[in-house]
């Protein structure tokens, strides 16, 4: 009688696992067909896959994001360091994470995008300048990462020419969401976190001396006010912001170029029907999102597809899984720019839909054409190597050729 290979669970549900990371889709397929509702013995969480039943847990009000709601073996202690872990809008629930993100919410908003759109554009074109004469480039490092981290930096007031350390801040917290880190890696990101409050700190007691026309104002104003924000809870959300805005937009960017590097077809209807750039970023976000899964705590106990869940359970909502389900997408292996309505969940939802949908977006809309139409024969120099982040979901570098 032949054996039933195991299912995957621990770590192979990981970006630890090369499998995992490289290909996850037919890891995907047999947990939503053999266990949609896997319990992770090894990481003590509960592992969702199938579209509706995750569509289903976001719409649940009585879902949480505090990690102190949770049962004290669960999945969120195993990457939070309960001494120095500061809790950034990501990980509260209302009202303090309706406070803090109401005062943040209109820079994000669709009209203050669509305004933001040329400055994209112009500094999109600075960094393509910078690039002209190589035969080669890394578009991660060179392009992807920098657009995004001087675009938020600016919004919040960050002198651009400190780019460099802001990105190199935020690279060390890709291991944040690792339930594995080393000591080598927690020393990383804690010296990176650290040196990044030091500087809103600074920048904080300037602004409160010569106010200015951004973000970081903003808060300090709010915090004088009626909100009563302290400079920790606007240090903590400037550090959640500058590093959301830079490391899931540098993702989506490498992403997309990768998959139309890779697809002639899909790349010329592209330069030829140019008004399909929406489109395809929807469906790169579908198919090969920056993010990869999301979290949510249960306050009470519930049933999950056919599956109870006690109260203080972490269920961990794998998002990629649900765009790839085929109840969803029709034909969810093929990648469509002009796909009818990709449909993902590569943003959240609920609550904690991702404030930055907008400027993900505006962002990837704006960069992937140029970037092609500046370089009409890039290529990809090698096979380009994931990187090593648990919940995030990109390239440690992509190499390309000019000619």
């Amino acid at each position: 009688m032949a054996q039933t290979t195991p299912l995957p669970t621990g770590i192979r549900l990981t970006s630890l696992d090369a499998e995992y990371r490289e290909n996850p889709a037919g890891i995907y397929d047999r947990l939503r067909s053999e266990d949609p509702v896997h319990f992770d013995e090894q990481f003590q969480r509960y592992f969702v896959t199938r579209a509706a039943d995750i569509q289903e847990v976001l719409k649940d009000r009585s879902m949480g994001r505090d990690p102190d709601k949770a049962r004290p073996d669960s999945y969120v202690k195993f990457f939070i360091d309960e001494a120095s872990f500061e809790k950034s809008m990501l990980f509260l629930d209302d009202p303090d994470h309706a406070r803090l993100r109401s005062l943040v919410t209109q820079a994000f908003g669709f009209r203050a995008i669509s305004e933001l759109r040329p400055h994209i554009a112009e500094v999109a074109n600075r960094l393509l300048d910078q690039l002209e004469g190589q035969d080669e480039f890394d578009v991660i490092s060179e392009f992807s990462s920098p657009l995004p981290i001087i675009i938020i930096a600016e919004m919040l007031g960050v002198d651009p020419a400190d780019k460099d350390d802001f990105i190199r801040w935020s690279q060390a917290t890709d291991v944040a969401f690792s339930p594995m880190r080393t000591e080598d890696q927690n020393r990383q990101l804690i010296t990176a976190r650290d040196s990044m409050s030091e500087y809103f700190y600074a920048a904080i007691a300037e602004r409160r001396r010569e106010p200015r026309d951004d973000l970081l104002s903003a808060l300090i104003e709010a915090a004088d006010g009626q909100h009563r924000l302290s400079d920790q809870e606007i240090v903590v959300s400037a550090r959640l912001l500058l590093v959301a805005g830079n490391v899931t937009t540098t993702d989506l960017i490498g992403n997309a170029v990768r998959l139309l590097l890779e697809d002639d077809e899909q790349r010329r209807r592209l330069e030829a029907e140019p008004e399909l750039i929406d489109n395809a970023v929807e469906e790169v976000l579908r198919l090969d999102p920056p993010v990869t899964a999301v979290a949510r705590i249960t306050s009470q106990p519930v049933t999950v597809a056919d599956t109870a869940v006690p109260a203080g359970e972490n269920l961990f909502l794998a998002t990629h899984s649900a765009a790839l389900d085929p109840d969803l997408n029709p034909n969810p292996g093929r990648f469509d720019i002009a796909r009818d309505k990709p449909k993902h969940i590569a943003f959240g939802g609920g609550a904690h839909f991702c404030l930055g949908a907008q400027l993900a977006r505006a962002e990837a809309q704006i960069a992937i054409p140029l970037l092609l139409a500046r370089f009409p024969g890039l290529r990809l120099v090698e096979a380009p190597e994931r990187k090593i982040a648990p919940g995030f979901n990109g390239y440690k570098s992509l190499k390309v050729a000019v000619r």
